[in-house]
């Protein structure tokens, strides 16, 4: 019984954990689709649903209609665009019935953490002479073949820290401090790793100089005066 439950508690740490990974690292080049943002996090998001046999019978059949069109398709048209198809209608319901049916501070949790993984990578890319900063994010680079190994300073542009280009790295800073002020929300970290965390995301967003990052953070401050 208790071999059970400890293998049952490993089972849900990793693949909670590797759900975060992929969310936090989208970038990776691993599946054969021309998009530079992979959607990797729906299969151990799947693995996970069916294990708990959290999967809605009309979601099968939904799947398996989709899976026969999509087959047709790549016969009949270029098979990267028919599974950039099949990838983009199939995410949103994998995602939702995930979110919906799964532990989400758990997972908020395991996010957050990657935002102290994002740090270490920018400051080695801000900082670090370009030698030694190939030899630490070498292997990055080999999944992620746009990233900067040092700041694009020839085009008044900084760092990508794990995204194909600085301003693709916006969106990744902004979800992380949506996560921050969730958890802070729902009591889950302190008003002090809640600073820490908008300190190190806004940080962050300076180093990428990305226009995308200064532009979102306008309309979010925009907002947040319009409602508060």
């Amino acid at each position: 019984m208790t071999v059970h439950k400890a293998s049952t508690f490993n089972f849900k740490f990793s693949s909670m954990f590797l759900v975060a990974l992929l969310v936090c690292m989208p970038y990776l080049m691993v599946l054969p689709l021309d998009a530079e943002a992979q959607p990797l996090y729906i299969f151990p998001m799947l693995l996970i649903l069916l294990r708990k046999l959290l999967v809605p019978r009309w979601f099968v059949i939904f799947c398996s209609l989709l899976l026969i069109f999509t087959i047709l398709g790549i016969i009949h048209y270029e098979p990267s665009d028919v599974l950039d198809s099949f990838i983009a209608i199939l995410c949103p319901i994998i995602i939702y019935y995930f979110v919906r049916n799964s532990d989400v501070i758990k997972l908020a949790k395991n996010i957050l953490v990657f935002l102290y993984f994002y740090l270490t990578v920018a400051l080695i890319q801000q900082y670090v002479p370009l030698g030694i900063s190939e030899t630490l994010l070498g292997w990055l680079s080999y999944f992620i073949p746009r990233i900067t190994l040092s700041p694009l300073s020839e085009f008044d542009r900084g760092i990508s820290i794990v995204a194909s280009e600085p301003s693709s790295m916006a969106p990744l800073i902004f979800m992380m401090i949506a996560v921050a002020f969730f958890l802070y929300k729902n009591k889950e970290i302190s008003r002090r790793y809640l600073i820490i965390s908008l300190f190190i995301s806004i940080y962050l967003g300076f180093l990428t100089q990305s226009i995308s990052f200064y532009v979102i953070t306008f309309y979010m401050v925009v907002g947040f005066a319009s409602f508060y």
